[in-house]
């Protein structure tokens, strides 16, 4: 599933998962960055196909028919920003790693950044930026350093079974917004204006940024920064609040 880093990809997930589990969250999830090796690939799902083994032998144990036919999914997250395609491949299309077989059980599911170029403009290139050949002066660039993600390109066998998640609409990145900043703002029971200025202020912030830089630039993740700083605030008023009406008493 390929998409804008921060759009939801991950949250899809996860509640796909709850939903076709019973509201349990079946779900194992490897985060992947450019440090990951193959062994901390392999080592994961080792772990992962042992843990289903274990489960089975317990359902087994107990009866438990319908547990001993769950599925279990696995979750990559952001897969080009290692250099381990090869054995992820293999994972997905093979079910196995270096040729040893995973559990039927396993199902992979895997999140990706788009492979893209920023947007150059000729006020932004640096005289740095040029080299001289002995023909005339050209504009030379590593593309790597002028990506909008740090990425590798995906190998062709994992091309055909892209899904591109695509950009939420406005309509529907409000409606996200409402829901993750109430999970805190409902803890102060504000009023309804309250929490609409707020949504509305995020939503402007989030325009401008995008308007005036790259789509990129602004991460749904954000909003979990939000809400950590409004508890962050709330949590100094409440504590100022209480050392003034000590001081209060004791004057």
């Amino acid at each position: 599933m390929m998409g804008e880093t921060g759009c939801g990809k991950t949250s899809l997930i996860k509640m796909l998962s709850k939903l076709l589990n019973r509201g349990q969250m079946n779900l194992k999830i490897m985060n992947i960055h450019a440090g990951i090796e193959d062994k901390d690939i392999i080592d994961f799902i080792k772990n992962v196909n042992n843990d289903i083994k274990n489960l089975a032998q317990q359902a087994n144990f107990n009866n438990d028919i319908q547990t001993s036919s769950d599925k279990i999914w696995v979750f990559f997250d952001e897969i080009n920003t290692c250099n381990s395609m090869g054995l992820l491949s293999e994972i997905f299309y093979n079910h196995s790693y270096y040729g040893n077989k995973l559990n039927d059980k396993l199902t992979f599911i895997a999140a990706c950044n788009p492979y893209r170029l920023k947007s150059i403009k000729k006020s932004d290139i640096d005289e740095n930026d040029f080299c001289l050949t002995s023909k005339d002066k050209k504009y030379s660039y590593d593309p790597q350093q002028n990506l909008v993600y740090l990425v590798n390109p995906l190998p062709h066998s994992l091309l055909t079974s892209i899904f591109d998640f695509g950009n939420l609409s406005a309509e529907d990145e409000k409606k996200y917004i409402k829901n993750i900043v109430k999970e805190t703002l409902i803890k102060y029971n504000p009023l309804p204006e309250v929490e609409n200025l707020f949504v509305e202020a995020i939503v402007e912030c989030q325009n401008y940024i995008r308007d005036n830089n790259d789509i990129s630039s602004v991460s749904l993740r954000e909003l979990r920064r939000f809400n950590l700083l409004f508890e962050f605030f709330m949590n100094y008023l409440k504590q100022r609040k209480e050392m003034n009406e000590k001081e209060n008493l004791k004057g």
